[in-house]
């Protein structure tokens, strides 16, 4: 790299140009260097927050792992536990809902590293902080919610004759909660007070659905008696319970004969007809204490509904009451108020016409002074009105008198301006026949004049022509009128002649455009001209650098060449 050349004012245009393009160059390589090292410092912020995310997504990674990994140990403790109780398809079963979920444990897991990777690359911090947030909450809520259904599961295998006891009575608890539920109704009527007939209303509506609830209980009774024995129909229903299709009443041959199977595996001595009898109890037992539940739950959530819009209808009903009361109150209230607005108004509107009756009398007596007072004023404008017009008659009769004096001497003046004009012009016609006469003996004279020098030309003409035609034939050369018109020797030379004027004439003072190129200064400035850097203040000072302005040279007064304003 070779060094700048060193620019001063005393410098060409060539080595100018050349210093400003390097330092133009200069300066864009700062730019860049500047637009570079700021683009690094946003890439570097850019990469520390992309490390604090990939971070915060790793912690939540092996907080996710360790929760798999308990899962893992609190599902193969419940196989252990559960090992004892199932038989081995139910085992196998178990084992392949172990293995399912630990397929979507993780499938989850698969999911919140691609959320990693994605949230790294295209979200925000916030966005992808908060998505990660709700989706590390719904697995943490999905595992717990797992465990419970494990643990749930664990309790009923572990204690199977929980289930398998004797039904309780189910009319006896539904008029039980059928009592509760009036004892509530009549708790809520103590606290409301509702009218007889809307009580009526909600007192046959619990009496129609206890009605209906204990219909049902009936129709789902089994009508005939269980011939198998109760230990043999609690295993019997245990094996129907564990079966793929335990919540169906209408099994089909194919399941019927694995329960069959299955019920031979556990009595080898019991004859199939009595094993298909105990099958069908079981299923209808259970049936029928399935159905109950139901009813009781239905009888419950109808009775805990009615209950709610009973609650409902009594609020709104004392409400009603309660804003009847007050729109009632609130009537009286406000025609009582209107009652006394307008006594009030009627005290305040006769106030207002006595005040009126006062204002109104002030203002006839104002009116008939008024009024005596326009009539003496009217009665004094018509005697000043009769005076005025009076003078005006006379100062008519004054201003006639006047007037005819004034035609008078305006006829006098016209008659001596006519006068006057008259004698002008008899002057004037004897002024023009004067000079008109004068004219024409000067004009007729002009042209005796004309005549005369004339007439003298032509007799010199006539003379100089016999002269000439004298001279021609005593010395025998022809004549040629057109050599005047021809060039002389002097004339047609080829070398111009100066003249003394041309000679003497003073030149200009001042440069040739070449004289003023071969200045640097202008040079200089012609450059910074082209670049366009004359205006700042680096082409001011390179302009000016190393030059003395010396004053204008004051001419002397003696001086004849001096110009006007030197």
């Amino acid at each position: 790299m070779h060094a700048s050349p060193c620019a001063n004012a005393f410098s060409s245009a060539s080595v100018q140009a050349a210093a400003l393009k390097e330092w133009r160059k200069s300066s864009s390589k700062h730019k860049e260097a500047a637009s570079s090292l700021r683009q690094k410092v946003r890439q570097l912020k850019s990469d520390a927050e992309a490390c604090r995310r990939a971070v915060q997504w790793m912690h939540e990674r092996d907080v996710l792992n360790a929760k798999q990994e308990t899962c893992e140990a609190a599902l193969v403790a419940m196989e252990k536990g559960l090992g004892n109780a199932v038989s081995d398809a139910d085992n196998e079963c178990y084992h392949r809902e172990l293995s399912a979920l630990k397929i979507f444990l993780s499938q989850q897991l698969t999911e919140v590293d691609a959320l990693l990777c994605t949230s790294t690359a295209q979200e925000s911090q916030n966005s992808s902080s908060s998505t990660a947030e709700d989706r590390v909450a719904h697995i943490r809520e999905w595992i717990a919610a797992e465990l419970t259904k494990c643990e749930t599961n664990m309790a009923a295998l572990a204690k199977p004759s929980a289930d398998l006891e004797h039904q309780p009575n189910a009319v006896t608890e539904c008029r039980a909660v059928a009592r509760q539920a009036q004892l509530t109704f009549a708790a809520l009527c103590d606290s409301y007070h509702p009218a007889h007939q809307l009580r009526d209303t909600f007192e046959a509506a619990l009496k129609s659905v206890e009605e209906d609830v204990l219909a049902r209980i009936k129709d789902a009774s089994v009508s005939t008696a269980i011939a198998t024995p109760p230990d043999v129909l609690q295993t019997v229903e245990l094996i129907v319970r564990m079966g793929q299709h335990a919540r169906q009443f209408d099994i089909s041959a194919a399941t019927m004969a694995a329960l069959t199977e299955r019920v031979s595996a556990v009595y080898p001595g019991m004859p199939s007809a009595q094993v298909h009898v105990a099958i069908e109890e079981s299923i209808a037992l259970r049936k029928e204490r399935v159905l109950s539940q139901a009813a009781m739950s239905d009888f419950q959530r109808v009775n805990a509904s009615l209950l709610s819009s009973c609650e409902s209808a009594f609020l709104v009903a004392q409400e009603s009451a309660k804003q009847r009361q007050e729109k009632t109150e609130a009537a009286r209230q406000r025609v009582a108020a209107q009652n006394q607005r307008h006594a009030h108004l009627t005290a305040e509107r006769a106030a207002y016409e006595a005040v009126l009756r006062h204002r109104q009398s002030i203002e006839v007596q104002m009116q008939a002074a008024v009024a005596a007072k326009e009539k003496a004023l009217q009665a004094k404008r018509a005697i000043e009105f009769q005076e005025r017009l009076r003078l005006f008659e006379a100062y008519e009769v004054q201003q006639a008198a006047l007037r005819q004096k004034e035609r008078e001497l305006a006829e006098l003046q016209a008659q001596a301006l006519e006068e006057e004009k008259a004698a002008r012009m008899h002057r004037n016609e004897e002024r023009v026949k004067y000079r008109r006469q004068r004219d024409e003996q000067r004009h007729y004279e002009q042209k005796k004049h004309e005549h005369e020098l004339l007439a003298l030309r032509a007799k010199r003409q006539e003379a100089l022509q016999r002269f000439f035609a004298s001279v021609d034939k005593q010395i025998g050369v022809e004549t040629d009128p057109r050599r005047l018109l021809k060039a002389t020797t002097s004339s047609a030379q080829a070398k111009q002649y100066t003249t003394l004027a041309q000679a003497t004439r003073p030149s200009i003072p001042g440069f040739s455009d070449e004289e003023i190129m071969k200045d640097p200064r202008v040079r200089l400035y012609h450059a910074l001209l082209a670049a366009g850097l004359h205006t700042t203040p680096y082409g001011r000072e390179m302009a000016t650098r190393g030059y003395r302005v010396s004053p204008a040279q004051q001419s002397s007064e003696g001086n004849p060449l001096r110009s006007e304003f030197s």
